[in-house]
């Protein structure tokens, strides 16, 4: 098997004057205690993304911290009144992508009422409802294994366009998006992209790899693609059993090919790190943005 990539280091989040950088809103401003928060943090830096940690009782009223990053992503880790004023979120009307996970402030966020559905107990899978959006990374309509069980955010959103529902009740939307200019709860015109995202606390530490594959699709849809790092192999290995892990970076959809000029052929469902037994004395793999 020939898949070729270079050792890699996990970066150090240093914010730059001018650079592109991640905002991430958390109960704590660093070092994070939250096992979910730890795991996004840790991931989005093996990414090769820059990271600003900031707590969400530290945000100004009129979100101003956040100007000049190229993302917020907003936890539930936080208390949902630590980054509203009024009911209205703190970053609401900034002209930034934004990602959030925290149920109690999607009416915050103007997606749904004051108050509407937040979350279901007890939930392992995902019902993929649109799998023509790039929020769905891939997968086809129905069920995917997301995590270990666990509560989920949720909602009922208004004018979103919904890309999962939880397993067992339709109704609740765990994976759904705006564009810039889409209407949300009483025709608040949604200044960017925007995605609610299923996660809650610990979510993301107890994640199988297709749920983090949703997660890296949602980072990537909202990011300007300038800031979206490319893909690429960080390391292969062999295993006693005679199988083969790969681990890569940057997102991405993994292809396989007899030959290095081809066919080229998607590997489905497959997510870093992915392991397989190799059915052929050469393969070629690459992984495609």
């Amino acid at each position: 098997s020939n898949f070729e990539g270079s050792a890699t280091t996990v970066p150090i989040s240093i914010k730059f004057p001018g650079t592109q950088y991640i905002y991430f809103v958390t109960a704590d401003p660093g070092p994070l205690t939250f096992a979910g928060d730890i795991a996004v943090y840790q991931r989005l830096l093996k990414r090769g993304f820059n990271v600003e940690l900031a707590r969400g009782s530290d945000v100004p009223d009129n979100g101003s911290s956040a100007l000049g990053a190229s993302l917020i992503i907003q936890s539930s880790s936080l208390g949902s009144g630590t980054v509203e004023v009024g009911g209205i979120g703190k970053f609401r009307t900034l002209a930034i992508p934004a990602l959030e996970w925290e149920a109690s402030s999607e009416d915050a966020f103007a997606f749904q009422e004051a108050n509407g559905v937040g979350s279901t107990a007890g939930q392992t899978q995902i019902n993929i409802v649109d799998a023509t959006s790039p929020l769905a990374a891939g997968f086809p309509k129905g069920l995917v294994t997301v995590s270990t069980a666990e509560t989920y955010s949720g909602g009922a959103p208004v004018g979103a366009r919904i890309v999962a529902t939880a397993a067992d009740d339709p109704s609740l939307a765990v994976i759904y998006s705006y564009e810039k200019g889409d209407k949300g709860f009483g025709g608040f015109v949604m200044p960017a992209r925007r995605v609610f995202f299923f996660f809650g606390d610990n979510t993301a530490s107890i994640a199988t790899p297709e749920g983090l594959k949703l997660f890296d699709a949602a980072v990537d849809w909202l990011l300007p693609a300038a800031a979206a790092p490319a893909a690429k192999f960080t390391k292969s290995s062999r295993n006693a059993n005679g199988s083969i892990t790969l681990e890569w970076t940057g997102g991405g959809t993994l292809q396989a090919a007899p030959s290095v000029t081809g066919p080229w052929a998607d590997v489905a469902g497959a997510a870093s790190p992915y392991t397989f037994t190799p059915t052929a004395a050469a393969l070629f793999g690459r992984v495609k943005n």
